[in-house]
């Protein structure tokens, strides 16, 4: 097995076996609903070293398994969960938990360009906060103008009184 880069995936030495971590959408969701944490969770946990045995062992299985049916290897989308949890266990999840760390913060930051380096975490664009869209008109200054082009008063507007001009 060799990692490839390019998708995030991860190598993972167990027993003089080495596997390959793959975070595929799937495997993620899966590890999410298993764990009972968010990728940010998983991420942060196995970087921490506050991860249990078991979720490193759920983690290591799907994305063992993920890498698997990419590459049609049946010995690896069969990998036993139970199996792997000893062989974390027995290597000791401290050796274990830098490579789930790496292979989560790829799957939560989007991953890696082309040349294999982190890409950047882009930055959140929400409409109407802190920015505008494309769509809505900019903020009133100095008195707003309705959709025909005429002044529409605003509090800051000066008001006539009836009968002056």
């Amino acid at each position: 097995m060799s990692a490839n880069a390019v998708r995030g995936e991860v190598d993972l030495d167990l027993g003089g076996v080495t596997f390959t971590l793959r975070p595929s959408y799937d495997a993620v969701v899966e590890c999410e609903d298993a764990t009972g944490m968010s990728l940010t969770e998983m991420a942060l946990a196995a970087d921490d070293g506050s991860m249990k045995l078991g979720a490193a062992a759920i983690i290591v299985t799907e994305t063992v398994k993920a890498w698997g049916k990419a590459e049609k290897r049946n010995s690896a989308i069969g990998v036993d969960r139970t199996k792997i949890g000893r062989l974390i266990f027995d290597i000791g999840v401290m050796h274990v938990l830098p490579r789930i760390a790496i292979v989560m913060l790829n799957a939560a930051s989007g991953g890696v360009d082309a040349s294999g380096k982190p890409k950047p975490i882009p930055e959140p664009i929400l409409p109407g906060i802190g920015e505008t869209s494309q769509e809505s008109p900019p903020p009133p200054s100095g008195g707003a103008r309705t959709p025909s082009g005429r002044r529409r008063r605003t509090s800051s507007s000066p008001r006539s009184k009836p009968g002056s001009k």
